[in-house]
This record gives structure tokens, sequence and C-alpha cells, in this order.
């Protein structure tokens, strides 16, 4: 049997009048009660706790959702901003891949992500080319993108590109169970710089 909060607090406020009337009889007849918590008010202490249980919880999980989703999005961000920097830096094309294993490009963005210097341009690690970051897998996130769907390369000029240099701007929705109503998108403009959104570039809510 499944108890609402309204049958929750009608039991407590039952069980507070019933301890209250053997009080007050037990007073009437001289009786005092000197052995600590009685088991009546044992049941009510537990039935308040319970309450405050159903009442927190769901808040505690929201809290720590969001908390997860924003640590996140911020690596995937700086990790966008590292690999633009060394581009810049380095004078090289740097790579940013979605990683299955740390070692090699392959998989989706949610299970790890590598930036390395792309010295050949082949938007592959290969032997001998430095790895500069990576990200491990992050369980239970959606991170998906039509424009950069497994990589995207930074130009020595700091512009993104993935097969041509046209291809210069995306969007990344990131998204938790809990749908489009809490997901966020990193958007790669024009120029590079990578930036944090509630909407993606044309101002809609991902459809997560």
């Amino acid at each position: 049997m499944s108890y609402t909060l309204l049958d929750i607090l009608q039991l407590v406020f039952k069980m507070k009048l019933t301890y209250h009337s053997n009080a007050k009889t037990e007073r009437k007849a001289g009786i005092r009660n000197d052995s600590g918590f009685t088991l009546l008010e044992a049941m009510v202490t537990l039935a308040v706790a319970g309450i405050l249980a159903i009442v927190a919880v769901p808040g505690m999980t929201n809290v720590y959702l969001d908390n997860r989703r924003t640590t996140i999005v911020n690596d995937f961000f700086s990790t966008v901003q590292i690999a633009r920097s060394a581009a810049i830096t380095r004078n090289q094309r740097v790579a940013v891949c979605a990683a299955a294993v740390p070692t090699t490009c392959g998989g989706s963005w949610h299970q790890g992500v590598l930036v390395f210097q792309d010295t050949d341009r082949d938007a592959q690690l290969d032997t001998g080319e430095p790895v500069l970051h990576t990200i491990g897998a992050m369980d239970g996130m959606s991170i998906t993108s039509t424009v950069f769907p497994t990589f995207l390369v930074y130009r020595p000029n700091g512009r993104a590109m993935v097969n041509n240099i046209r291809q210069n701007t995306g969007d990344i929705e990131i998204c938790d169970h809990r749908g489009s109503t809490q997901s966020r998108v990193v958007i790669v403009d024009t120029s590079g710089r990578p930036r944090i959104s509630k909407v993606d570039s044309a101002g809609v809510v991902p459809s997560c």
C-alpha cells in the first residue's frame, strides 16, 4: 500500500492526538512516565522524518544533477578553449575528437574527448602527435552535434573547421535525462570562440 503526503500528515495528526489524550489520562491518574521516549513518540518522530525526506530528496537530487551538468558543460567548454588556444600558440592545427579510449579517436562525445596536435592534418591521432588534453567518459549525458558529429579542428588563425573551412560554426548540445529544459549548448562562432548558452545559435532550445 502506498501513502500520499496528505495521508502521512493525517496519520501524524491522529497519533499526536492519541498521545496527548493518553498523557492527560496518565497525569490524572498520578502516573509518571520517566522511561524516555515511548513507542508512540518514536513513531511520530519517524513519521515527521519521513515527511521531511519526501520533501527534501527531490530537491537534493536536482541540485546534484545541476552541479554534475555544470561540471561537464564547463569541462567540455574549457576543452574547446584549450584546443583553440593551442592552435594559435603552436601555429599548428589542433584537433578535438570523440574518444572512447584516450589513445585514439572514435566513438561518441559522451564517451570521452581527446585534444591533440594534428600535424599531418588527418584529424586522427598518429604516432608522434602530442596529446594536449583529455576528458573521460561522461556517463548519463547526451552530447551531440550536427556540424561536429565526432570531431572539429582548429587552425592556427583560431577558427574551427570540419572537412573544409566553410564548416566553421556549429552547436554542440549537452543534455541529461531531464531533457531539453535542463540542456546546455556549446556554440562555436565564426571566430572559433566557444560560448555556453541555454539555446542554440538559432535561438532554439535543443530537442534532447
